[in-house]
This record gives structure tokens, C-alpha cells and sequence, in this order.
């Protein structure tokens, strides 16, 4: 279900910018995935509430939803995760404020939720921003209590619908709250699978010396469209087995390292975008707006591979199998 959301909202969005994978990128796609959680449980709540009776608090999820399920579409225009994840959590927090205005108390069934709020600001990339939400959430308890004495829900909820409306807001949070954080730990276990990948790579690239059994640096130069670049590779040992190291630095900075007198040298056109990152004009001008590929690729791989408007995809290669099963 949430696959199928996230493919649903990116087919919407506007065409990410070409580059590799980064920071960034990531608190971007953890906002696709909250925007797909709010998809989920931002209809349930306003159907809860109209069944109740409570119009104003389902128009008011309605308005908060806006901004809850638009905030991808924020991020990718404004270029900006800062202006997505505030926006994301200040529609939140003030849908959440007139919750707790409406019922007259702040035992209302959805204050709960202001414990999710900095844990969010911090999943998506900003121990500042979670630190400061906490500050905020924490005064604005403390003022909501000092303001309102009593449980006053009862005016709007009889003691039933009281019991079934704290605890479908407590499932939906324990829910979005896990699978979220599970999501954002399935990430990180795939990128030391791409750590440990690209080691086991390189190791490949270094030469072992058959007196010693050491393992000899590699160096090579190469030669790119924006200009020639020196790297090494080597294996250290450690405590944790054999592990390679990649150094790479401008041609002008070799004089600073060992190896700079090495033989082997390569050529990479791929900085020059009109090598073989973009496809030639009229094949792109027949398919671009007839192709949308779905790539199913861990996202520490992206970097490695094509950029574009579908990263991990090799336009190119994708329009020119589309031009010859074309039919005439």
C-alpha cells in the first residue's frame, strides 16, 4: 500500500533535479513517505470526526491535510527540505492546537500527538529543528493545561465514543510512528550494504603481492571532461577484517602524494552531460513525454548510477529500445 502511494505522489511531482544521492535527498524522500502516511490517516480522521459530528474539527483536518500530503510537492519546487519538514509540522502542530481549543482541554484525543513532532523534525534531518519543536510543544502543553481545567470532552463525546476516539488517535500514531521508523531503519541498513559493496569493489582493484601477501596501493589517473584527476585505493586491516580506502584528489594536488608517478591512467566522459547522460535530441524530443520508468533500486545505489529525470535510469538506453519496438 504505502509502495504503491509513494509511486502514486512521485508521478505527480515535479522532475527531481539530476545528482547524486545526498543528505538531502534522503529528508526528501523520508517527506514522500510521511505525505503517503498522511494520505492514510488523514481520511480515517475526518470520516471519525464528520461520524461523530464534529464538523469543524473534519474541516479543519481537511485544511491541515493540505499541507500534510502537499509537502513533497513544496520540497521538489523550492528545491528547499527546511520549507517542506516546517511546513509538514506546522500544519501538524496547529491542526493539533485547535484540537485541544475545541474540546477545552489538553486530554483531547489527538495531544498525544504532540510527542511525534520533534521526533519527526529529527528523521528528517534536523536535530535543531527537533530540539527546538520540543521547546515549543512542551510550552504550549504547559499553557494549554494552565488555560483549561478539567476534562471537557464529554460535552462533545459520550464516554463510548470517548473510549473509540482515544484509541483509534493512539493506534494511528503507535502506526505511523513505527512503520516510519522502520522505514528510516531499513535505509540505514542499506547503506552499509552500499558501504560494504563499494569496499569489496575496490579491494578488487588492489593489486596483491604474491611475496609478501600484502596488499600493494593502487593509483591511477583520470582523464575527465573537467579536467584529470588522481585517486588511490589501498586495504588496511583492522579489527574488523580487511577494508579498502579510496583517496581521490585534483591533478595540481598530486605533488602532495605518494604514487603520482604511476603509469595507469583512464578516461571518464561521464561530468560532460552530453556524453552519455542525455540522450540525443530527437530521440528524447520523440519519447520524453511518452516514458515514465519505475526503477526498483536501493537508493545507496543511485549514485553509481545514471542521473536524470529518472535517476538510476539510462535514458539513452531506455528511448532507443523504445524507438526500435516502436511500431512504423
Amino acid at each position: 500500500m504505502i509502495g504503491f502511494l509513494t509511486t502514486a505522489i512521485r508521478r505527480f511531482l515535479p522532475s527531481p533535479q539530476d545528482g547524486p544521492v545526498s543528505e538531502a535527498v534522503v529528508c526528501g524522500q523520508r517527506l514522500e513517505r510521511l505525505s503517503v502516511l498522511a494520505c492514510i490517516a488523514v481520511p480515517s480522521f475526518m470520516a471519525m470526526f464528520a461520524w461523530y459530528g464534529m464538523w469543524p474539527l473534519a474541516l479543519a483536518m481537511a485544511a491541515s491535510g493540505v499541507f500534510l500530503i502537499g509537502t513533497p510537492f513544496l520540497h521538489r519546487m523550492t528545491g528547499s527540505i527546511l520549507l517542506g519538514r516546517e511546513s509538514f509540522l506546522i500544519a501538524l502542530f496547529a491542526f493539533k492546537c485547535y484540537e485541544v481549543v475545541y474540546f477545552g482541554t489538553i486530554m483531547s484525543p489527538g495531544s498525544m500527538w504532540f510527542v511525534a513532532i520533534p521526533v519527526i523534525a529529527v528523521m528528517v534531518g534536523s536535530v535543531a529543528s527537533g530540539v527546538a519543536w520540543i521547546v515549543v510543544t512542551l510550552a504550549s502543553v504547559l499553557g494549554f493545561g494552565l488555560l483549561y481545567d478539567g476534562m471537557n470532552v464529554q460535552d462533545h463525546l459520550t464516554p463510548a465514543q470517548m473510549q473509540v476516539a482515544y484509541g483509534f488517535s493512539l493506534t494511528y500514531l503507535i502506526l505511523c510512528l513505527s512503520i516510519f521508523v522502520l522505514l528510516v531503519d531499513y535505509e540505514r541498513r542499506l547503506a552499509l550494504f552500499g558501504l560494504a559493496l563499494a569496499n569489496e569493489t575496490v579491494r578488487k582493484l588492489v593489486i596483491s603481492d604474491p611475496l609478501t601477501g600484502l596488499f600493494n596501493p593502487y593509483y591511477q589517473y583520470t582523464d575527465t571532461g573537467n579536467g584529470t584527476y588522481w585517486c588511490t585505493a589501498r586495504v588496511e586491516q583492522s579489527s574488523e577484517g580487511a577494508h579498502s580506502v579510496s583517496v581521490g584528489v585534483r591533478f595540481d594536488d598530486t605533488k602532495w602524494f605518494r604514487g603520482r608517478d604511476t603509469p595507469n591512467r583512464g578516461v571518464s566522459r561521464h561530468s560532460v552531460e552530453t556524453c552519455c547522460r542525455r540522450p540525443p535530441a530527437e530521440l528524447e524530443a520523440t519519447w520524453r513525454d511518452s516514458a515514465w520508468p519505475n526503477v526498483r533500486t536501493p537508493r545507496t545505489l543511485l549514485a553509481t548510477l545514471p542521473t536524470g529525470s529518472f535517476p538510476g535510469v539510462d535514458t539513452t538506453e531506455m528511448y532507443e529500445f523504445l524507438q526500435a519496438h516502436a511500431p512504423d
